[in-house]
């Protein structure tokens, strides 16, 4: 559905060490061991023609702030 314009979010939440980064992002070198995000933009790009925009946002919520993690690269200001 997403690549016939809908939006959609990819979400981890849990404990501190719970595996919630490993789970996401995985071994990004090695094919096999890539996690959740690559894998589906990947697979979103294969889908897509050459004439589609996407638009993405990366963000932490931390002690009930948020922040953009594509644009704060320091993270010491949360939005």
């Amino acid at each position: 559905q997403v690549a016939k314009g809908y939006n959609a979010t990819i979400l981890a939440y849990g404990q501190t060490g719970s595996g919630k980064t490993h789970t996401m992002f995985g071994d990004v070198g090695d094919s096999d061991g890539r996690g959740v995000i690559p894998r589906a933009v990947g697979r979103l790009f294969q889908m897509l023609d050459d004439k589609c925009t996407v638009f993405a946002s990366f963000v932490q919520i931390y002690r009930e702030q948020v922040f953009d993690l594509l644009r704060d690269g320091g993270r010491a200001t949360p939005l």
